[in-house]
């Protein structure tokens, strides 16, 4: 089996989110979090395809946290909902885009346990040719 989790998070690290990301992060960290943040976590990742006990494909499938709070971005007051979810498009278009992969399980939107802060939750998936690492969908 593959995995391209760490991948995923270092091309988000590396990306310039419109609003600043200031931590993109494992599900179980122990460290404080801060706001915005974005937590990933593979939720999946299972043979699809085997010949001869080899895996020949794979499906994974990521969830993305998005965390935020009411803010300032360029001088202008953004909501916390404005926030999660302009980080959620330019999300979408890094995974849609670069990593081939669909929304799996529909954006949900909920308060966190601190109600100042809203989470963005939203699941990807493709299907991996585990030799040449295309991702493939149904």
């Amino acid at each position: 089996m593959v995995t391209i989790l760490d991948e995923i998070i270092e091309k988000l690290k590396s990306h310039s989110f419109s609003i600043p990301v200031k931590d993109i992060r494992d599900p179980y960290s122990s460290k404080t979090p801060v706001y915005p943040m974005i937590v990933v976590e593979e939720t999946r990742n299972t043979p699809d395809l085997q010949l001869h006990g080899k895996v020949i494909r794979s499906n994974l499938n990521y969830k993305f946290e998005i965390y935020g709070r009411d803010t300032i971005s360029n001088g202008e007051v953004m909501s916390k909902r404005q926030v999660v979810v302009s980080i959620f498009k330019e999300l979408d278009e890094i995974m849609r885009e670069i990593y081939g992969m669909k929304i799996t399980v529909s954006p949900t939107i909920l308060a966190a346990t601190d109600k100042s802060v809203l989470r963005h939750i939203t699941t990807y998936g493709g299907i991996i040719d585990n030799d040449t690492m295309i991702i493939y969908q149904r």
